[in-house]
């Protein structure tokens, strides 16, 4: 516990820029790895880094651990420079085609922070539409994309050293009326540049969601990769980011509306009194905060013991199949057991994401068994 606690104090002092007390006594070199091991684990070595950077120097981990911290951080800063570089010549390119593009999360969710840089990195996902869509895929593989998949969402490939996702939708949920809504206002925002920035390093705008879209759409990424996988603190600290200099600026009324007709408030209150309780969001810059701070808890542990994308989980990490059949089994197995955890935030949420997990994966597990037998 003693690692969780002062991890979290210096989440939030390296998330909001606000230097830590010192602390009471200096952590051993256990705690100070067990801290480092979290950090990594949840995608945030360059927040925790920072934060740890406002202890006195006597209070600071040993300089063979503060140095390997350091490469780690620097490692960071680069990969910004080469993601940066791809998301302006991808969306230049497409634009002077005449396909405008919407930069989701990623570097925009970045650029929210106070130092861009200390985000760890992910890969590039731009918005293309159902209109543009096919011609925007065949324009970036004549660029040069490799390493080209499909899924109903996105088309997905390697392009300038980075991991690029051109998406025909912005994302898939779990019933018919509400991918149509999600659809729609995704869409209705496409030629709108009234939201631009400009990435470190570069000079081209980038346009990115209005701030309601935006908002909406990070939390419900979050939600759907913490119902089916796990997910990291960095993504719960991209929506306090947003909310903290978003505030004053969203449309609460229609935030509201938006967030009832996808049937998400209860889950939105849940997530919005962990980022004011964990992560240090002030409370008043938290939309339709509840106290809810049993079922935020339960959701905290979750996270700190996987780890982003449920990666550190016992259950992933104990995985013993290679067969493809046995590993979409094992898969099921694991998924089967974290919905019943879910039950305890909200049984209906999580009933319709087990349904639809199971159906989406009964589908593909069905479509790669005919690819493997054809390749035969």
């Amino acid at each position: 516990m003693m690692a969780q606690d002062i991890f979290l104090g210096l989440l939030k002092a390296g998330l909001w820029q606000k230097a830590l007390p010192a602390l009471d006594a200096p952590l051993s070199k256990e705690e100070w790895r067990g801290v480092f091991d979290l950090a990594v684990k949840q995608s945030l070595d360059g927040i925790i880094y920072d934060g740890m950077m406002m202890l006195p120097e006597e209070q600071r981990p040993d300089r063979i651990l503060q140095l390997k911290w350091h490469g780690r951080v620097n490692k960071t800063e680069q990969m910004h420079h080469i993601l940066n570089h791809a998301l302006v010549e991808a969306v230049d390119r497409l634009e002077k085609e005449g396909i405008p593009a919407l930069l989701l999360k990623g570097q925009g969710n970045a650029s929210f922070y106070e130092n861009p840089l200390r985000r760890q990195c992910g890969d590039i996902d731009l918005l293309i539409g159902r209109k543009n869509y096919e011609r925007a895929c065949r324009l970036m593989i004549s660029w040069g994309m490799s390493h080209v998949q499909e899924s109903v969402k996105h088309l997905d490939g390697e392009w300038l050293g980075t991991h690029v996702e051109l998406h025909r939708i912005a994302a898939q949920m779990d019933n018919p009326i509400g991918q149509r809504r999600l659809v729609g206002w995704s869409e209705a925002l496409l030629a709108d540049r009234s939201h631009m920035f400009v990435p470190t390093f570069e000079t081209h705008a980038v346009a990115i969601p209005q701030p309601d879209f935006n908002v909406f759409f990070v939390f419900f990424h979050l939600l759907h990769h913490f119902a089916s996988v796990g997910i990291g603190l960095r993504q719960f600290c991209d929506l306090a980011r947003l909310l903290h200099v978003y505030h004053g600026q969203l449309d609460l009324c229609e935030l509201s509306r938006r967030i009832e007709s996808f049937g998400l408030m209860r889950q939105w209150q849940v997530v919005g009194c962990l980022l004011v309780h964990s992560i240090g969001l002030p409370q008043e810059e938290c939309p339709f905060y509840k106290d809810t701070r049993q079922k935020s808890e339960m959701i905290l542990r979750m996270v700190i013991h996987e780890g982003n994308f449920g990666l550190y989980s016992k259950e992933q990490r104990g995985r013993r199949y290679t067969s493809y059949l046995g590993r979409k089994c094992e898969t099921l197995l694991i998924s089967t057991k974290r919905h019943a955890r879910l039950m305890g935030i909200s049984p209906g949420w999580a009933t319709r994401s087990y349904l639809s997990f199971v159906f989406r994966g009964t589908v593909a597990a069905i479509k790669g068994l005919v690819i493997q037998e054809n390749e035969k």
